[in-house]
């Protein structure tokens, strides 16, 4: 990973339902300005795609692009997420330029109800993730796929709002 560069950020796009992923906070660590966007409850596939791209055509009016886009999936497999996924991360890769990485994430413990169906999901990431490869000739764009244990940490904390609800000290008075 590169030092960060003023105007460079690290995208996290989120799927419906998908756990945030374990990864983010090493890239942003390297790159601290950090756009998340998240797929609504109910946003069809396409329509998140579209809103992940103009906020970054929006960001790029103002000098600033992706140099680490994490794309956090859930584990649905259907045409139409499939193909938004992919259209998803070649968007990104267009706004990064020549340097960059892509990163596909899932963890598949969650929702996935079946041993096929998480061997589905690795393939459909893995499938993509050759795709985008295929397209990245000339470019040091790399591409990598991680399934995070379900015991690694996400670089997350509870909320001090939280912790403090959950002392002994708050439940006495």
């Amino acid at each position: 990973m590169q030092q960060s560069i003023e105007g460079e950020l690290s995208l996290i796009a989120l799927e419906q339902h998908a756990k945030w992923p374990a990864c983010a906070n090493q890239y942003q660590n390297t790159h601290p300005n950090s756009v998340v966007e998240a797929q609504a409850d109910g946003e069809l596939p396409n329509a998140f795609v579209e809103r992940v791209g103009r906020r970054l055509a929006s960001l790029a009016s103002r000098g600033m692009s992706p140099r680490v886009a994490i794309i956090a999936t859930n584990v649905l497999l259907d045409p139409q997420t499939l193909a938004a996924r992919y259209r998803l991360a070649q968007i990104a890769i267009q706004m990064m330029g020549l340097t960059g990485e892509v990163v596909l994430s899932a963890s598949l413990g969650m929702g996935a109800s079946t041993d096929e169906h998480t061997n589905r999901v690795r393939h459909e990431l893995f499938s993509i993730a050759g795709m985008l490869c295929d397209e990245l000739a000339g470019t040091e764009i790399g591409v990598s796929v991680r399934f995070p244990q379900a015991n690694e940490e996400s670089g997350m904390r509870p909320s001090l709002q939280q912790v403090a609800a959950d002392s002994p000290t708050a439940a006495s008075g």
